[in-house]
């Protein structure tokens, strides 16, 4: 069993943006700053493997930060962290270990992406976060950001029921093999989104089409995997005057 005692934790979240009134680009731009710190202390913790470790004390912090330019028609944005860029789903630090004596940090770019959004159309092309409709992290980590393109377009519906039908597509490169595109590793998918009046109600299946695929991250693979995926989601709000929804 895993014990985890968080002793202190300091949380600075600082999202701004500037506050001009004219038309110039910095009056565009919003920045974003997040920093955490915690001491942890760990008693019969398990390692991936099933044995235990040591007992453990640790200090531990991270730091993620960003810009995005936005104007009427697109945006441009870019966000890093801290992290070993290795596990891209943990930007923590533990202070002292493996950085050397006052060493560097290892810090990488999280997000870099150029986006159009107009008229109903959205197209991205970069790395960005996840452009397809989920209730939780159980399907997608929203700590996970997919490199590739996206492309949407929303059809607005003129009925008392139905506020508007939403496709999203895309191709995501998970790993590129320095030759076709057939041979990259990367995923794509289709989905539909319908919304009804008022948000009280949206289903949005997907179908998910993964290729070459390493059955082991990281480059120790011995062969690769195609898989299909089909995914079905709903939401649904029962009542309008209380914040329940069913999903």
């Amino acid at each position: 069993m895993k014990f985890q005692l968080i002793c202190y934790q300091l949380i600075i979240c600082i999202p701004f943006a500037t506050q001009a009134q004219d038309d110039s680009v910095l009056s565009k731009i919003k920045f974003e700053l997040d920093y955490r710190f915690r001491a942890e202390q760990d008693w019969d913790s398990k390692k991936s493997d099933g044995t235990f470790r040591d007992n453990r004390s640790r200090l531990r912090y991270r730091l993620r930060t960003g810009a995005t330019y936005k104007n009427k028609a697109f945006s441009i944005g870019m966000r890093i962290r801290t992290g070993d860029p290795n596990k891209q789903q943990d930007p923590q630090l533990t202070l002292g270990k493996g950085l050397k004596e006052f060493g560097t940090l290892p810090i990488g770019f999280e997000k870099a992406y150029f986006q159009f959004d107009k008229n109903n159309y959205k197209i991205w092309m970069g790395k960005n976060t996840f452009p397809f409709e989920k209730n939780n992290e159980l399907f997608w980590s929203d700590n996970v950001f997919p490199e590739g393109i996206s492309f949407e377009k929303k059809f607005l519906i003129a009925s008392d029921r139905i506020q508007h039908i939403k496709l999203s597509t895309g191709h995501f490169i998970l790993s590129s093999n320095d030759g076709p595109f057939s041979e990259d590793a990367f995923f794509q998918a289709l989905q539909a989104s319908l919304v009804s009046n008022k948000k009280k109600l949206k289903v949005f299946p997907a179908i998910y089409f993964l290729r070459n695929i390493p059955n082991i991250p990281d480059g120790a693979h011995s062969f690769t995997l195609d898989y299909t995926i089909l995914h079905f989601g709903t939401s649904w709000k029962p009542f309008n005057q209380y914040a329940l929804n069913i999903d």
